[in-house]
């Protein structure tokens, strides 16, 4: 017991599972990754994580889109441009 909190470990699991007393209740007992020291992510942090990473790929898309539109935009003034013969 550190700093009040329990820690039971899993070795089934290879997890440790930690009570901390006074800590919000969403938060007090909570499954620990032994190696990194870290808490697994709930459904909620993990299903907020998974929101975050589709905000940002339909972002990289939208960026990708508008450097493909601006790409094409580049080559058809170049083939005016030789067609013209300057």
């Amino acid at each position: 017991m550190e700093g009040g909190t329990l820690t039971a470990r899993s070795e089934v699991l290879g997890l440790d599972l930690r009570l901390t007393p006074g800590a919000p209740v969403r938060e007090a007992l909570r499954f620990f990754d032994p190696v990194r020291g870290e808490p697994l992510r709930s459904l909620r942090e993990e299903t907020q994580a998974c929101e975050e990473a589709e905000r940002g790929r339909e972002a990289a898309e939208a960026r990708l889109r508008e450097e493909q539109a601006a790409r094409q935009a580049l080559e058809a003034e170049i083939q005016e441009l030789r067609r013209r013969g300057g």
